[in-house]
Parts: C-alpha cells; sequence; structure tokens
C-alpha cells in the first residue's frame, strides 16, 4: 500500500476520532489549587499523576475536549480527604463532575450548584456538612440537570428558591442526610423536565406539598423515612407521568385513591415481589392494598379486593429500601446511576 492509499484509509479516521488538544495552562493551574485542597492517599498515585505532567488533560480523572479545555472530573472512589475547592466553577467547559464515594468534608461551594457549565454534579456518599445556601439569582438558564448529594452530612432547611432558577433540573438525589423542614414544591417551577426526587432518610416534616404533583414530566418522588404527616395532596393522583411514589414510615393517613393517569406498569419481576408489609409504617394510611382497609371510621368503605385494572394503574411502591431498584433512561439525562 503505498502513501496515497494509506492517507485515504486513515484520512475519515481524523474524523471519527479527533486529538485531544493540549490542556489550556489556566485551567491547570486550577486543578492543582482544587489539588491543593485535597488530601489524596500517597499509594493511589493521583497527587504525582498532576503534578509530573504538565498536559493536565493527561491527568487520572481528567477527560477534555479537542481544545484542551476540561470537561469531565470523575475522581469517584479513590480515598480523596479534604475539602471541595470553589476553584473547579472556573472551568468554563466543565460538564460533568463526579466526587462521589469518598472522604470529602466542609460544605459544598454554591458556584458549583451555580456553574455556567457543570450539567451532572455528584459528590454524594462523602461527609459534607452545613447548610445548602439560598442562592438569589436573577437568572433562569443554568445547565445542572441532576444534582447527588445523597449520603452526607447536611443539616438545615432544604433550599426552595434555589430551584425556582433551575430550567434545565431532571432529578435531585438528597436522600440520607439530616434535612429539616417542609418540602418544598418549587422544583418544576422553571423546569418543564424535572422527573426524579428522593428526599428519603432525612428530617423533612409537615405535609407533602401541594403543586408537587403538577410537575408536568414527574416520575418518581421519594421521601420515605421523614416526618411527613398529612394526606397526600390530590394532585398526585391526577399526575400524568408519576410511576412510582415511596413514602414508607411516615405519619400520613389518608385513604389511597385510584391514580387514574398512571400509565399501565406491568406487575412482573420486581413489582410482582411487593408484601402488604412493603406499606408498613404509615398506620392511618389505607387502601384496599394495605392490611388496614379504609372501612373504618371517618373513611369511605372500599372494597376489600382490588380489581386487576387497580393493580395495574397503581404502583404505590413503599417496599424500595435502596435507591430505584430500576434504572429509568429519560430523554435528556441517564439518572439512573445516580439513583442506584
Amino acid at each position: 500500500m503505498n502513501f496515497f492509499h494509506l492517507a485515504l484509509v486513515l484520512l475519515p479516521l481524523s474524523f471519527i476520532c479527533p486529538p485531544v488538544g493540549s490542556c489550556i495552562e489556566q485551567e491547570r493551574l486550577t486543578l492543582l489549587r482544587f489539588l491543593a485542597e485535597l488530601s489524596p492517599p500517597h499509594d493511589n498515585g493521583l497527587a504525582s499523576s498532576w503534578r509530573n505532567r504538565t498536559d493536565c488533560c493527561t491527568w487520572e480523572g481528567i477527560i477534555c475536549d479537542v481544545d484542551g479545555a476540561v470537561t469531565e472530573i470523575l475522581l469517584a472512589s479513590r480515598g480523596l480527604e479534604g475539602r471541595i475547592s470553589s476553584s473547579l466553577s472556573e472551568l468554563t467547559s466543565l460538564s460533568q463532575l463526579n466526587l462521589s464515594y469518598n472522604s470529602l468534608s466542609g460544605g459544598l461551594p454554591p458556584e458549583l450548584i451555580f456553574s455556567g457549565s457543570i450539567v451532572v454534579l455528584d459528590v454524594s456518599f462523602n461527609r459534607l456538612g452545613g447548610e445548602l445556601q439560598e442562592v438569589d439569582s436573577s437568572s433562569s438558564d443554568w445547565p445542572l440537570q441532576v444534582l447527588n448529594i445523597s449520603s452526607n452530612l447536611f443539616t438545615g432547611a432544604f433550599p426552595s428558591t434555589t430551584w425556582e432558577k433551575m430550567s434545565n433540573l431532571v432529578a435531585i438525589n438528597a436522600s440520607n442526610n439530616s434535612f429539616t423542614g417542609h418540602i418544598p414544591s418549587s422544583f418544576c417551577i422553571s423546569s418543564l423536565s424535572f422527573a426524579a426526587l428522593d428526599l428519603c432518610y432525612n428530617q423533612f416534616s409537615g405535609e407533602i406539598p401541594a403543586g408537587i404533583g403538577k410537575c408536568s414530566a414527574l416520575r418518581m418522588l421519594k421521601a420515605g423515612h421523614n416526618n411527613i404527616s398529612g394526606a397526600l395532596p390530590d394532585d398526585l393522583f391526577h399526575a400524568t407521568s408519576l410511576e412510582y411514589l415511596s413514602f414508607p414510615n411516615n405519619g400520613l393517613q389518608a385513604t389511597i385513591k385510584l391514580v387514574i393517569k398512571l400509565r399501565p406498569v406491568p406487575i412482573i419481576g420486581q413489582f410482582s415481589t411487593f408484601p402488604t408489609s412493603s406499606f408498613a409504617g404509615n398506620p392511618k394510611l389505607c387502601s384496599p392494598m394495605l392490611l388496614h382497609r379504609c372501612n373504618s371510621a371517618g373513611a369511605a368503605p372500599v372494597s376489600t379486593i382490588p380489581t386487576k385494572q387497580y393493580i395495574d394503574k397503581v404502583v404505590f411502591a413503599i417496599a424500595f429500601g435502596m435507591f430505584f431498584g430500576v434504572g429509568v433512561l429519560y430523554d435528556q439525562i441517564v439518572v439512573s446511576r445516580f439513583f442506584g
């Protein structure tokens, strides 16, 4: 094969696999400032990898685009300690930041939530704490779609007005923390694509807010193991896209109504294994699906034999003790890996 023929063979490959450019010097310095606030173990080679190479696009856990701009930082399960530097918000092309399963402490810089580029932010399974700050911003065009802050040490009231500014928000997992106060209903005020919310294992109180069921794209809502009381809001039973509700171990009281607008979900696999004990923890909640029938004083009598149509329409998945057991591919982004 002569040079001309070889060039014809290799030319298409240059379009399929474009070369990655050398990193931008300012971004290299930003990453080094981030590293300086961490305490990586000596045996994992991260510090030496970053400090001994001048091209940050070749560093472990760093992905760049063809122009040498950092687009992803993937440092999950690296044994990292220390604090998360707000300087990462200076990486103007950074779309994904994954620092999960480490031992990071301190707070979560609000600059990362309100970054001009971050789409997926995962800091789950760390030791981050303090309160999440409410951020007052005139803009509502922030790119963040997926936020996973689960299994940390966050306390205080969960932000409310913050989410009103998130027009692209798809999913939030804030489970396994110590958030208090009421559950906000502002997640879909700006975002028409908001689809998944997990607030399990916190200290939320009050009622599930009226209006949250009006989120037109909401498919999963989990708030088990809190101090929630009162009745389920009516709009939850008229949601056009809602598929999974999970509220075990709260103080709910009401009749579980027929969710007539849910799409049918086949009773197979995991769904067919739910025992009646799956609905335990809400002694004043009644339904034909529960041992506690709705025929006591003050409750309307209902049939004790659920129809097939009822079962096909209602999947009240309180049995989920882990994060979502069924992966769901949303139109905009895969959120299943951030929710189990």
